[in-house]
């Protein structure tokens, strides 16, 4: 993921598209718009990290250093414990920043806005090691997808 930032641009323009588009799907009125903004920016943050957890993944299963990781030295909790590390940097830490933006396209107070903050610093580095377990679930398989497996 860190090698081509192509997965982490694609997952916060995902995130970005998903939260501008919402309004007009439902309705612009900030009163309807303030009680979805948390829900709705968790689980455009749970898909974004699903889009990207399963880029992250491919290039190091296409050239075998995945496998060499594996039979490294190394405990295999340690690997999947870095390479989570490595996708919440390059793809919930983007998000995270972005949420006082997204959650004022969503017309959250401010208060708000600060608990929904304090949740996704709480919540998605476990969000992330769940995705990268499930992408390491389905790397392998033909045209996997976390999100759509074959």
């Amino acid at each position: 993921m860190l090698r081509s930032p192509a997965g982490a641009i694609q997952s916060l323009m995902f995130a970005v598209l998903v939260i501008a588009l919402f309004p007009l799907a439902i309705t612009p009125d900030p009163d309807q718009l303030e009680p979805l903004g948390i829900g709705l920016i968790w689980v455009v943050t749970l898909l974004s990290c699903l889009l990207a957890a399963d880029k992250s993944l491919a290039s190091d299963y296409a050239d075998g250093s995945l496998e060499q990781m594996v039979l490294s030295d190394y405990p295999l909790w340690w690997v999947c414990l870095v390479k989570s590390m490595a996708h919440w940097v390059s793809c919930a830490l983007p998000l995270l920043l972005m949420a006082p933006i997204l959650g004022g396209m969503l017309a959250m107070p401010l208060d708000r806005i600060g608990w929904l903050m304090a949740s996704l610093i709480l919540g998605s580095p476990i969000l992330s090691l769940f995705c990268i377990l499930g992408a390491m679930l389905t790397v392998g398989l033909n045209q996997s997808s976390a999100c759509c497996p074959s």
